[in-house]
C-alpha cells in the first residue's frame, strides 16, 4: 500500500503559505473550550488524517470512487473545523471529482490534498506539540434536555461536547444503526444528525425516526459540511426541522436553534395536554 503522504499526481510548486484562517480558528476554539480543546482536537486530527489519506489513496488504486469521496469528505470536515480552508477546498474538489466518477481529476486533486496536508500538519504539530498544563475542574453532570448527537467524526463530537456539554445531557452515536437503537431506548428532546454518515446516511435515519410512533415528533437538526445555497430549504423538505452547516463557526447560533426547537416542542406538548383536558 502506498505511503499516504506520497504525492499522488501532486504539482511541483511549493504549497501556498498558511493564512490567518488557521490561527483564527484555533483562537476561536480556545475561546469555546480552552487550550485543552485545541490540543485534543489537533492531536485527534493528526492521528486520524494519515489513515484517511491512506484510505483515499487505496480507494483510488481500486478505482473505488465512492470510498474515495467518503475519505476526503471526512478530511474536509476536520480540516475546515481547524481553519485549514485551502486544504478543505482541495478536499472538496477531490470529493466532487470522485462523485462525478472522474478518477483522473480526482487523482490530481488528491495530490494537491496531500501537498496542502503536509504543510498544514507541520504547522499544526508545532502549534499543539505540548499538552497545556491546565487542571480541569470536575463539572457536575448536566441535567435538563437530552440532545442526541449522531456524528461519525470523533473530532466533531468533541467540539459539540465542548459547546453543549455544560448546558444539556448529551447522548452520542457514531452511526445510524446505533443511533436508532439508542433513540428508541432513550428518547431525546432534540437530535443533531450528520447528513453524511457511513452506511445508513442522515436522510435514511431521519426517515426511520419519522416512521416511529415514539420518535416521529422529535425535532431533528441536519448537520452537514455540504454547505450550498438552498440547502436549508432542501433539508426542511426532507423532514428536518432545521439545518446547521459545518464547521460550526457560530456556537451561539447552534444553541439558539436548539433552544427554539425545545421551546416549540414544549409549546406543542402543552397545547396537546390542554386539548386532552378540555375533552
Amino acid at each position: 500500500m502506498p505511503d499516504p503522504l506520497e504525492r499522488e499526481g501532486a504539482p511541483l510548486n511549493a504549497p501556498p503559505p498558511l493564512n490567518n484562517s488557521e490561527r483564527e480558528a484555533l483562537d476561536r476554539l480556545a475561546q469555546v473550550g480552552g487550550e485543552r480543546l485545541v490540543h485534543d482536537l489537533a492531536a485527534l486530527y493528526l492521528d486520524q488524517s494519515p489513515e484517511r489519506l491512506m484510505a483515499a489513496q487505496a480507494a483510488l488504486h481500486r478505482d473505488d470512487a465512492e470510498s474515495l469521496a467518503r475519505a476526503v469528505h471526512a478530511l474536509k470536515s476536520s480540516s475546515a473545523q481547524l481553519g485549514a480552508q485551502s486544504l478543505a477546498s482541495a478536499c472538496e474538489a477531490a470529493e466532487d471529482a470522485a462523485e462525478r466518477g472522474d478518477l483522473r481529476a480526482a487523482r490530481a486533486e488528491l495530490g494537491l490534498v496531500v501537498t496542502r496536508y503536509q504543510a498544514f500538519s507541520e504547522w499544526l504539530s508545532a502549534r499543539a506539540t505540548v499538552a497545556p498544563d491546565v487542571s480541569r475542574d470536575v463539572a457536575p453532570s448536566p441535567t435538563g434536555p437530552v440532545i442526541a448527537v449522531v456524528e461519525d467524526n470523533a473530532d466533531n463530537r468533541l467540539l459539540l461536547d465542548a459547546i453543549l456539554g455544560d448546558r444539556f445531557v448529551l447522548h452520542e452515536y457514531a452511526n445510524g444503526t446505533d443511533a436508532l437503537a439508542g433513540l428508541r431506548a432513550r428518547r431525546p428532546d432534540v437530535v443533531l444528525l450528520d447528513v453524511s454518515l457511513p452506511g445508513m446516511d442522515g436522510p435514511e435515519v431521519l426517515a426511520n425516526i419519522r416512521r416511529d410512533p415514539k420518535l416521529c415528533d422529535v425535532p431533528v437538526i441536519a448537520l452537514t459540511a455540504h454547505a450550498m445555497r438552498g440547502d436549508r430549504e432542501r433539508y426542511l423538505a426532507l423532514g428536518f426541522d432545521d439545518y446547521v452547516a459545518k464547521p460550526i463557526v457560530d456556537e451561539d447560533a447552534l444553541v439558539r436553534v436548539i433552544e427554539r426547537l425545545l421551546s416549540r416542542s414544549r409549546t406543542s406538548s402543552g397545547a396537546t395536554r390542554d386539548g386532552r383536558e378540555r375533552s
